[in-house]
């Protein structure tokens, strides 16, 4: 009985390193002193099946999703694959990802481009309407996120945080009006 924890424990220590060092550029974002094999950047997928532990090898150099870099050959060329497929096949979801990593990689014009488009033919997509709200958030424009969480709550009425982050729009919207006035 001992020694068949004994050999678990050491396969589950090995599916723990192999899953750090899949997201090891998560990781290295919230905790610079953790080590990695030498190996770690080339562990590109893992799957588990019953006894048995699979592990791709490829290149997994692409940046965090904390630190999204446009600049990053990797997340360049990520983007423009996207961009492609979604030139052929649009869709309301995909386009809320796209204007997301372009949020995240500090590109707030092609966020809003692509917010702002896809938005014309899904105007009440709840996915699209969240892209947007994120945009207005960075531009810090009270009026757009009240805008976008009103149709939002008309979607999702019962949701709980879309209404807090209403009540604060509202609020952040009403303090501008009355900082004109003054």
């Amino acid at each position: 009985m001992g020694r068949l924890e004994y050999e678990w424990g050491d396969t589950a220590k090995l599916a723990r390193i192999i899953i750090e060092c899949l997201n090891h550029a998560e990781i290295e974002i919230v905790d610079q002193t953790h080590s990695f094999p030498s190996f770690a950047k080339q562990i590109k997928a893992f799957r588990a099946f019953h006894n048995v532990l699979v592990i791709d090898k490829g290149d997994n150099c692409e940046p965090s999703n904390f630190a999204y870099d446009l600049n990053n050959p990797d997340a360049a060329n990520a983007i423009r694959i996207i961009e492609q497929e979604l030139e052929k096949a649009p869709t309301a979801e995909g386009m809320a990802n796209l204007c997301d990593l372009y949020l995240r990689g500090g590109n707030l014009q092609r966020a809003k481009e692509t917010a702002d488009r896809a938005l014309s033919l899904w105007s009440e997509n709840a996915s699209l309407l969240m892209a947007a709200y994120g945009v207005a958030i960075k531009q810090n424009d009270a009026s757009a996120k009240v805008n976008y969480l009103e149709r939002i709550l008309q979607i999702e009425p019962d949701n709980v945080a879309m209404q807090h982050a209403m009540e604060q729009a509202r609020a952040e919207l009403k303090q501008l009006g009355d900082a004109s006035l003054e």
